[in-house]
């Protein structure tokens, strides 16, 4: 009996070892893995949990492909012969992916499971193409845009690079601020959109470039008309971003300005004029300049009468005109006592040859198309 008794001990030893043995073998703790779904852009862990074996525990890819973006990394080892590993990062590529992972004990005895995952499009872009040019001097604003698939807190951040000197980020995506410097910059943006119901947490990113041009100037490219005489100038603008939008005010009587800048009529009075132009470029940045037109008295020619000559001497006078504005040139209708001609500043000159009397007519030109004509009588003796 005691014999007997003996050997059941000892079959019933040898049946706990080989259980303990197979119920210590080293393993996945999930032995049918579900990763959960991705999403190119999203913040992705997934926790891989082993057991049994001999610690350290370590866990490498076999074969097959992780999605791009993410890797492993192991957070914890025990209690008792348990490790855990994170499977993190941030998609980069859309798919299912397949890899066998091993895990392996410190006898280098290993178990392997294959584990797939499935990573869709991204569904989160920062969706501002581009950013308006900013003016020197001028405040500037600009709400860069990234529409969340679900209700979600975006926040944003620049990255790298830096903003114009003057311009800040704020958290909620705008740009803003006064530029102290002309010049151009680069830098980069994220996006960070963490959903309010636990959906997950998305990040884009997107570089952008950032001009500073000078502050707007403004300018008359023609600032001398004349009374009844039909006149055309432009306001000009330096700086700033193209197209300009016009308005003034302080107009001279009998001309106009038009929403392009051309300021166009006939001049009705006399003065000088000081107008106040606004002009607003492409960015709605906007500037007020006072810019002076002087408005000059019609041309016209003032000689009442002219000097008589004398054969044989020499003889010279200069012809006068009122009004009008700065080029003015003259010309000659009907012909002067033989040996006197008139030079374009007005100068009647040269050495009569023959006594007698001329009658012509002298006519005067300024830049701005305005003319003046007189006729006259000139006696040699």
């Amino acid at each position: 009996m005691p014999l007997r008794l003996g050997w059941m001990l000892m079959l019933l030893c040898a049946a706990l070892a080989v259980f303990a043995g197979v119920a210590e073998a080293l393993d996945f703790d999930d032995e049918d893995p579900q990763p959960p779904h991705g999403e190119v852009g999203m913040v992705y862990e997934y926790e891989i949990g082993t057991h049994a074996g001999c610690l350290p525990h370590r866990l490498e890819i076999g074969s097959g492909q992780l999605p791009p973006g993410l890797s492993l990394r192991k957070v914890s080892e025990g209690p008792l012969d348990h490790s855990t590993f994170m499977l993190e990062g941030i998609p980069t590529e859309s798919g299912a992916f397949s890899a066998w992972m091993h895990v392996l004990d410190c006898d280098n005895k290993s178990a392997e499971l294959l584990f797939t995952f499935d990573i869709s499009p991204r569904s989160f872009f920062i969706t501002t193409e581009r950013l308006a040019p900013a003016s020197l001097g001028s405040a500037y604003s600009a709400k860069l845009d990234a529409p969340a698939p679900e209700p979600s807190n975006t926040t944003w951040k620049v990255t790298s690079g830096s903003l114009p000197a003057g311009l800040t980020l704020s958290p909620d995506g705008t740009i803003s601020g006064t530029p102290t410097a002309v010049g151009s910059a680069t830098f980069t943006v994220e996006a960070t959109a963490v959903g309010r119901d636990s959906t997950g947490t998305r990040i884009a990113s997107k570089q952008f470039t950032l001009d500073v041009r000078g502050s707007l100037a403004v300018n008359l490219s023609r600032s001398t008309a004349e009374v009844g005489v039909r006149f055309r100038a432009a306001l000009v603008a330096s700086g700033g971003t193209a197209p300009y939008t016009w308005s003034a005010s302080g107009i001279p009587a009998g001309l106009a300005v038009n929403t392009d800048g051309t300021l166009t009529g006939t001049p009705r009075h006399t003065g000088t004029f000081t107008m106040t132009a606004r002009v607003t470029d492409a960015t709605g940045t906007a500037r007020e300049t006072q810019v002076r037109l002087l408005v000059r008295p019609r041309l016209a020619v003032a000689t009442r009468a002219l000097s008589a000559a004398s054969v044989g001497r020499s003889y010279r006078f200069a012809l006068r005109a009122r009004g009008g504005v700065e080029g003015q040139r003259w010309s000659l209708r009907g012909r002067l006592p033989a040996g006197l001609r008139l030079q374009a500043t007005g100068a009647i000159a040269g050495v009569p040859r023959a006594a007698g009397s001329a009658r012509f007519t002298v006519v005067v030109r300024d830049a701005l198309g305005a003319r003046s004509a007189k006729t006259l009588t000139l006696s040699v003796r």
